[in-house]
């Protein structure tokens, strides 16, 4: 019978990605969509982080809990709806990892650094993946993240939201002016007003 990492330390991971997500993903001029083009799933959008946050909240529940197979399973469903979602792969690869199926979680970790994992602090403090740090491949995918992180830094990430002036009266919403903040579970919109007094009344169009 494998042994299982505190329950303490499966929730502090848990919410250390999530509190990254904010930061962490950068929507550029490639990725983001226009407001007028529909967004599959195999997307980043923003709009779809309520949706995630509020499953990710029972996902962690049922880690803390040591509920790992309900939680593998909300894993693998968010993954399926959201493949760009590399918190969901992190969350996956540590549970993987805590239950020494290490080839597993080697190509979940793999993959959410493709996707956008930039944490290399929090890949070598988290507890979950102690039974398999030794592994050459964890070592490999240290190095992987170290380079792209480098390779990065060599160029100024874009910004992560555009302010969007309000023109008629009218507010437009899109992805390129919102974020996630995901202290608050809320969506952020960044608007400007022409004039210093805003209008009386204005519509919203998303």
């Amino acid at each position: 019978m494998n042994s299982l990492a505190p329950r303490s330390s499966f929730l502090l991971s848990a919410l250390a990605v999530l509190i990254c997500l904010a930061s962490a993903i950068q929507f550029t001029s490639a990725q983001a969509q226009t407001q007028n083009k529909i967004t599959t799933p195999q997307s980043p959008h923003i709009f779809d982080m309520p949706a995630i946050g509020e499953r990710m909240r029972f996902i962690v529940a049922g880690l803390a809990s040591r509920r790992f197979s309900a939680a593998e399973t909300g894993l693998r469903e968010l993954i399926s709806k959201y493949p760009w979602h590399f918190q969901s792969h992190y969350l996956l690869a540590s549970l993987m990892a805590v239950q020494e199926r290490g080839d597993e979680a080697f190509a979940l970790l793999d993959k959410a650094i493709d996707l956008g994992f930039s944490n290399q602090s929090a890949l070598y403090k988290d507890a979950n993946f102690s039974k398999i740090r030794s592994d050459p491949r964890f070592s490999a995918l240290a190095e992987k993240l170290v380079t792209k992180l480098a390779h990065e830094q060599q160029s100024p990430p874009p910004p992560l939201v555009s302010v969007q002036n309000i023109r008629n009266n009218i507010a437009n919403i899109s992805q390129t002016n919102t974020v996630w903040d995901n202290r608050y579970n809320v969506l952020k919109t960044a608007f400007a007003f022409n004039s210093r007094k805003a209008p009386p009344t204005f519509s919203i169009r998303a």
